[in-house]
C-alpha cells in the first residue's frame, strides 16, 4: 500500500517510479491468480493403476526362477585358480638391499644373520656422517 506522490516532486524520476511500481504490482497479481486457477497436473488415479499393475508384473516375475543361477549339471567343477607368479610374498627377507647384489665369485655368500650384521653397521656409518 504506496501512498501516492506528494505534491512536491523531489526528483524528476519520481513519477515514473511510482508508475513502474503500479504495473509490476498488478502483473505480479495477474500470475499469482493464472498460478492459483491451474489444477494438478498428476491424476491420483492413473497412478494408482499404474502402481497396481506394477505390483502385479512384480509378482509375476517373481514366481519364475531365474535359470541362469542354477548350477549346469553338464559342465565340471570350476578350480581354484593358480597364482599368477611362483613368487610369494616373505616379507622383509625377500627384499634386495644395494649391499645383496655383487659380481659373481667376487665376494663369499653371506648368510641371513652376517647380511643382517653387515647391514646395521652400514646403516650405523650412514647416520654418524
Amino acid at each position: 500500500s504506496l501512498a501516492a506522490p506528494s505534491k512536491r516532486v523531489r526528483s524528476l524520476n519520481e513519477p515514473y517510479r511510482y508508475r513502474m511500481q503500479q504495473v509490476i504490482m498488478q502483473e505480479n497479481a495477474q500470475m499469482v491468480n493464472r498460478i492459483l486457477s491451474v489444477g494438478p497436473t498428476f491424476n491420483r488415479k492413473v497412478e494408482a493403476q499404474d502402481f497396481s499393475r506394477h505390483r502385479r508384473a512384480a509378482q509375476n516375475l517373481q514366481r519364475f526362477v531365474d535359470r541362469g543361477t542354477l548350477p549346469h549339471k553338464s559342465l565340471p567343477a570350476l578350480r581354484v585358480p593358480r597364482p599368477s607368479s611362483t613368487w610369494t610374498s616373505q616379507g622383509l627377507e625377500a627384499l634386495l638391499v644395494p649391499g645383496d647384489l655383487c659380481r659373481v665369485g667376487s665376494a663369499p655368500v653371506l648368510s641371513d644373520a652376517s647380511r643382517e650384521r653387515s647391514w646395521e653397521e652400514s646403516a650405523g656409518t650412514h647416520a654418524t656422517e
